[in-house]
């Protein structure tokens, strides 16, 4: 990234992570402990980690919510294909976490995470039509995130019709 800021360092930093009750029990400020770190350079046993932290199970925990945003930023940041797929992956298990309604209206925990990962939908496009590491976890997280279906339909069509 050299000079450039980051959009995931801003999103980690905007959040006040101690305020937030980690899945684990503890405030999720304990996430920033070098942990937070290893994600952002996308060390796959990092990302599994959140387990227990973001979602537990299809669980999702309190952290979910800045997870996501933290991964969206990841991703606008640029990262190679592979790292793009480990972060949709983590991605995947904030969207396809069970625990509330998908109101969007709702301030429940998982209506609160699909909303920030829906902000992002035009990133996991893009990671559909350009990453063939990471075109199977975009396509589910599109089957799970998109309201408009027929959208999707158009660009799984689109994707076909290009090769």
């Amino acid at each position: 990234m050299g000079d450039m800021l980051s959009i995931a360092r801003a999103e980690i930093r905007r959040r006040d992570w101690a305020a937030i009750r980690c899945g684990c029990g503890l405030p999720a400020s304990h996430l920033l402990d070098g942990l937070m770190e290893d994600v952002l350079t996308c060390a796959p046993a990092a990302l599994a980690a959140m387990d227990k932290h973001a979602f537990e199970g299809p669980f999702l925990r309190d952290p979910a919510p800045a997870v996501a945003a933290v991964a969206l930023g990841m991703l606008a940041d640029g990262l190679t294909p592979r790292q793009a797929s480990d972060v949709l992956w983590l991605m995947l298990q904030l969207a396809a976490g069970e625990g509330g309604d998908e109101d969007p209206d709702s301030s429940s925990l998982y209506a609160r995470t699909f909303r920030v990962l829906r902000g992002g939908l035009t990133l996991v496009y893009r990671e559909f039509l350009n990453n063939p590491w990471g075109s199977q976890e975009a396509r589910e997280l599109l089957e799970i995130l998109e309201v408009d279906q027929s959208k999707h339909a158009f660009y799984e069509k689109f994707l076909r019709s290009t090769f």
